[in-house]
């Protein structure tokens, strides 16, 4: 993906106040495991594979995270938020069939908004998942006090696309 600006490695938190991100213009960012939110992410990855030691599983296993996020406003909508990226991991699980632990991976795209929270409320929105911005389906999430979560956002994703059977060849 290219963005307009580039942040380096490892410095994104979440949540993150909305304010700190730069409207209209995309921000880049690699994250791993070296982000600490994102390490949790991991570990929480490799918890089927309850035989092996959690530093085993860290060094082992990877979970990369490619973001562009970018701030906007529009009148309907006010300030919202645009995120967009990909995701690729190697973790630990066990195998369905067997209970062996095995390696497994997940790749994924995605696409989200954020809306302040009180859309949310609004009958309109009470069951939409997905809405249009920007001329593309951005799955629909919301803010509260102008703090995005994109672990909980992140976390979401992978586990939707996450092989709910693995089976080892």
């Amino acid at each position: 993906m290219k963005a307009q600006n580039q942040a380096p490695l490892n410095l994104l938190k979440s949540p993150i106040n909305i304010a700190k991100l730069p409207a209209n213009s995309f921000m880049d960012y690699q994250l791993t495991k070296q982000q600490d939110w994102v390490k949790e992410l991991l570990i929480e990855l490799n918890e089927k594979a309850s035989a092996l030691p959690e530093e085993m599983k860290l060094d082992q296993t990877r979970l990369d995270i490619d973001l562009e996020i970018q701030r906007k406003f529009k009148g309907e909508f006010g300030e919202y938020v645009l995120c967009r990226g990909s995701i690729e991991a190697v973790f630990f699980t066990e195998c369905v069939k067997s209970l062996a632990t095995m390696k497994d991976s997940v790749e994924c795209e995605f696409k989200a908004a954020f809306l302040d929270s009180s859309f949310a409320r609004k009958p309109e929105y009470e069951e939409l998942t997905e809405s249009y911005f920007d001329n593309d389906v951005y799955d629909l999430y919301y803010f509260e006090r102008r703090m995005v979560d994109l672990k909980e956002m992140l976390h979401e994703v992978i586990w939707l696309n996450v092989n709910p059977y693995p089976t080892r060849d």
